[in-house]
C-alpha cells in the first residue's frame, strides 16, 4: 500500500526490526513544537549522540515548552534540553531556571 501512494513522505523505522515506528500523538506534538524553524537555537543530532551525552531528566516549567520532558545537558558554557524520537534527537538551548529534576 505504500509503494502506490502517490503522495511523497517518509516513514520511520526501527533500525533493529526495520518494521515503521508508531509514534503516539502526544510525542509527536512535543516533536514539532521543538523543531518549530522560527527557534534559532536548536540542533539536530542522532539518536545515539543523544543517549551519549549525560545529563538529568527534566521537565520544562516555564516558556512556550512547559510540560515537555527529556534532558538537561551541559556544553559549550550553556544548557541544552535534549528530547529523541524514532532515532532523532532535538538538542535546543534553554535556560537551566527554566527546567525541574524529575527523577
Amino acid at each position: 500500500m505504500l509503494k502506490e501512494c502517490d503522495v511523497p513522505f517518509s516513514v520511520l523505522c526501527d533500525k533493529e526490526t526495520k518494521h515503521p515506528c508508531e509514534i503516539p500523538d502526544k510525542q509527536m506534538t512535543e516533536f514539532r513544537i521543538l523543531c518549530d524553524p522560527d527557534f534559532k537555537d536548536t540542533l539536530y543530532i542522532t539518536h545515539e549522540e543523544a543517549e551519549a551525552k549525560p545529563g538529568k531528566n527534566v521537565r520544562i516549567i516555564h516558556g512556550p515548552f512547559a510540560g515537555i520532558t527529556g534532558k538537561l545537558h551541559r556544553a559549550r558554557g550553556g544548557y541544552y534540553f535534549i528530547k529523541t524520537l524514532a532515532g532523532v534527537g532535538v538538542m535546543m538551548r534553554i535556560s537551566r531556571w527554566y527546567c525541574e529534576v524529575t527523577e
